[in-house]
């Protein structure tokens, strides 16, 4: 008698005349008799992978079939096996057939949405697809996450050409060129990995239709309009892909307020290892509502990128990335802040005007294998910005506060990587260097000497790391990593005033050396997927200051472990639990001890002359779930963590409106609480997407106001119901509900301790073709928010216009926006245990007027 046993058989399908892999191919095992009956089955990935499981006692019949390729059969062994198969091509007939793919498909750990039963005529890019798509949001920034986790990997026909700026693709590759989104669960990118190091973050694949892959696309648009002066709009793009290789080109400008620099910011892949002496001085001294930059009543975009991405053999590619932006934008703003006293509250009243203005040049060129048996990766990159600005401060007198900022960067980043068996060997090296020339800022009135404040500094980061992973058997390995991170940082600053008596000057310099050693050991079987990580890290500081001619020094251990459990019920359905301990300290800024000016009304005190170190207790817990043939996703994110800190920060205000920020020793604790939900339903006979979005979070912490410490707590709720609706052929309906409650609650005797900011309104888009080749559109923005003072208000933005076609692909669009003439946007919002009102004056009504051909 034989008994079944656990085989997997694992392999990649290639195409035998190009050997690049082919996608979607279908990979059965059969019963090797008569009956052939098919035991399992999968679908290779974008790679051209595929991993069957199944329970054999005898020899069975693997086929691997595709369209467009010969089939083929093999008897194969009942034992785990890495089998490969190169295909050949094969011409065929297609029979005259109607075929209907379901909305939403799955297998295994791949999600495939039918973009077909999703768009509709109304949609402009791939962005308005993801947003109808269950299981998948997109921010108003372009970051897209799917169930409540941001993807980890945005790629085009399994290649990941933009690294991590994919709003670059996703706002302006039309709807007409893409047939499917795939997530790809659980992804792990580098393919040596799977199996060894899990990923619970997924990725999104776009696949393109065949006319895409073979011929270029792209648009051209112009036009211009009136707000009361001349706008202007003007665009070209360029996209082309097929199987060596990628291209995607923007060239925009306009005063029109459209938003073309967010198509560049990078969604993942951030790179913070600067000169720390940035962003001691900021450009414009306040925040920046999205609808503000919008909106605003002057302001000028210029972008231009360059992307490409060229297959050197099946595993290796060569990409570069080029992205230049300049803008430029008028704020008006005026401002009442209240800060919170033991007594009655500080109001701040400013009213200032600013002229913000950024030039921003990066450039990355990147090569990379990812094969089974071996990873390489390099990325060598470049980071200019520039960033002047100005301010008038209306006071008496007036004030002018001008800024100016030039920052370099320069980075390499080599990844080396071998698997053998269950081995895998790594080596990795990474350099940084940042300079910050000069930030400086002058403030200077009628009549009064000028102030200024000077920056400066420059960094050197280096890591170097190597690590083995050894694989005791199918189900759990351990993983050893030593690392050596070190930081060589200066930082200079220089403030000069009439009150002062000499100079307030910092000159800091010196080093950070971190050895690490993390052991990691990784447990998956069945159900269970056991994590356990052990990093062990040496700091050992030395930083000098020369004007107090005092170093300090410190060298010590921190060990930061986690345990994650995560137990799947059911392809559809897992559940996680985290917990840790985790510790940051901080840097040469901590010893930046002399006065900085930060703008004309705020001085930062100094540090406190300690190293700020944070130690944070975290638990967490999760459930996802999905039901793809029902179209049914939901998720839940419980998370706790206690920061406790060893120095205590807050501000002193005084009663003309000067802040002043001040820092001391203290130890003090901060606990936050948070939970995420998420649900969506995709009703396809009613062509109709459900989704809810609901948040709650809630802390304690403390701050230093006025040389004493407050302390407070607050909670936010936020609760976002959307509908998509698309009827037919000639409607198409997006309504988002917006309902959030804030309260903060100060520790204070005064009886307004306590206060509470509700906020609700709606989001809506609506699109009717009455006729073919004209569409009508409608936007609408509605808030309901606390008044400073007396009933609420009411802010209510509306756009509208409409689109025609008069020839193919040639589209004619108007466009009339603020139609309420709506000329002020105002906000109230806390920050920590304060209250902000800011209004910003915007551009009125205007229209604008664009013709726009495609390719």
């Amino acid at each position: 008698m034989l008994l079944a046993q656990s085989v997997v058989i694992t392999g990649r399908v290639t195409d035998a005349e190009t050997r690049l892999a082919i996608p979607d191919a279908i990979v059965k095992a059969l019963r090797a008799d008569s009956t052939h009956a098919m035991l399992t089955y999968a679908l290779t990935d974008a790679d051209g992978r595929y991993r069957l499981a199944l329970n054999a006692s005898s020899d069975c019949d693997l086929e691997f079939s595709v369209m467009g390729y010969r089939t083929v059969r093999s008897r194969i062994k009942a034992q785990s096996a890495t089998i490969d198969r190169a295909l050949t091509p094969e011409a065929f007939r297609l029979k005259e057939v109607t075929v209907k793919a379901p909305p939403i498909g799955g297998h295994n750990d791949t999600i495939t949405y039918n973009v077909a039963a999703f768009v509709s005529k109304a949609d402009r890019n791939v962005e308005d697809i993801l947003r109808k798509l269950p299981g998948i949001s997109v921010r108003t920034d372009g970051l897209i996450e799917y169930q409540g986790k941001t993807i980890n990997k945005f790629y085009i026909e399994g290649l990941d050409m933009l690294e991590g700026r994919y709003s670059l693709a996703t706002r302006n590759i039309a709807p007409d060129r893409i047939t499917s989104v795939q997530v790809y669960e659980n992804h792990q990118p580098v393919r040596l990995l799977k199996g060894i190091d899990f990923s619970d973050r997924a990725a999104l694949n776009i696949k393109l239709k065949n006319n895409a892959m073979t011929l270029p696309s792209g648009y051209a648009l112009a036009g211009g309009g009136y707000h009361p002066r001349l706008l202007y709009r003007g665009e070209l793009f360029g996209f082309m892909a097929n199987a060596r290789m990628q291209l995607l080109a923007t060239l925009k400008a306009n005063n029109s307020g459209h938003d073309v620099q967010g198509e560049m910011t990078l969604h993942y892949g951030s790179d913070d290892r600067g000169a720390k002496a940035a962003g001691q001085l900021a450009p414009v001294p306040f925040d920046i509502p999205q609808t503000v930059k919008a909106r605003t009543h002057d302001a000028l975009e210029r972008t231009a990128s360059l992307n490409t991405i060229h297959r050197a053999g099946a595993d290796a590619t060569l990409k570069l990335n080029m992205n230049y932006a300049r803008g430029r934008r008028n704020y008006e703003r005026t401002a009442t802040d209240a800060y919170l006293t033991d007594g009655d509250a500080i109001v701040i009243r400013e009213d200032m005007t600013t002229r913000a203005s950024d030039n921003d040049l990066s450039a990355a060129l990147i090569y990379e294998r990812n094969a089974d048996s071996a990873y390489i990766k390099n990325t060598t990159g470049l980071h200019l910005r520039s960033q002047p600005s100005h301010t008038l401060i209306r006071a008496t007198p007036d004030l002018r506060q001008d800024f100016h900022s030039d920052r370099i960067d320069l980075a390499n980043d080599l990844s080396l990587m071998w698997r053998r068996g269950l081995r895998v060997f790594r080596l990795q090296s990474s350099i940084a260097a940042g300079s910050l020339p000069a930030d400086g800022l002058t403030i200077a009135a009628n009549n009064y000497s000028p102030r200024s404040q000077r920056v400066a500094g420059r960094s050197l980061y280096t890591r170097h790391a190597t690590s083995f992973v050894k694989g005791f058997n199918a189900f759990s390995n351990l993983h050893f990593d030593l690392a050596l991170e070190t930081e060589h940082d200066r930082i200079e600053t220089d403030r000069a005033e009439d009150s002062l008596t000499t100079p307030a000057a910092n000159r800091n310099h010196g080093y950070r050396i971190a050895p690490i050693v993390t052991s990691a050991y990784t447990y998956a079987r069945g159900p269970f997927n056991l994590s356990l990580d052990l990093p062990l890290k040496y700091l050992h500081l030395r930083y000098a200051d020369d004007v107090r001619a005092e170093t300090f020094r410190h060298d010590r251990l921190y060990l930061s472990p986690h345990l994650s459990l995560k137990y799947t019920a059911s392809p559809a359905l897992y559940f996680t639990l985290g917990g840790g301990l985790n510790h940051a300290t901080g840097d040469i800024l901590s010893f930046v001890r002399s006065p900085i000016r930060r703008s004309y009304n705020r001085v930062d005190g100094g540090a406190s002359g300690i190293l700020a170190h944070r130690r944070t207790a975290n638990l967490s817990a999760s459930y996802m779930y999905r039901h793809t043939m029902k179209g049914l996703f939901s998720s839940l994110f419980l998370h706790y963590s206690r920061t406790q800190r060893n120095v205590l920060s807050g501000i002193t205000i005084t009663p003309d409106g000067s802040l002043a920020t001040r820092s001391q020793g203290a130890m003090t604790h901060t606990d936050n609480y948070s939970a995420d939900f998420y649900l969506a339903k995709n009703v396809h006979s009613w062509n109709t997407t459900f989704s809810l979005n609901a948040g709650y979070t809630a802390f304690r912490s403390q701050t230093l106001r006025q040389g004493r410490t407050l302390a407070y707590s607050g909670s936010l709720l936020s609760v976002y119901p959307t509908i998509h609706l698309r009827s037919l052929a000639w409607l198409s309906v997006r309504v988002r509900g917006i309902a959030e409650l804030s309260t903060r609650t100060a520790d204070l005797p005064a009886a307004n301790a306590t206060s509470h900011l509700n906020t609700w309104g709606a989001d809506a888009d609506v699109s009717v073709l009455p006729i073919e080749n004209l569409e009508l559109f409608y936007r609408l923005d509605l808030r309901s928010l606390p008044a400073e003072s007396g009933p609420r208000t009411t802010r209510c933005f509306m756009d509208a216009g409409l689109r025609c076609h008069p020839a193919r692909r040639v589209e004619l669009e108007l466009t009339v926006q603020n139609l309420t003439n709506a000329d002020r946007y105002t906000e109230i919002q806390y920050v920590d245990a304060d209250r902000f009102a800011t209004t910003f004056r915007l551009r009125p009504l205007n229209a604008l007027l664009t013709l726009k051909a495609a390719f």
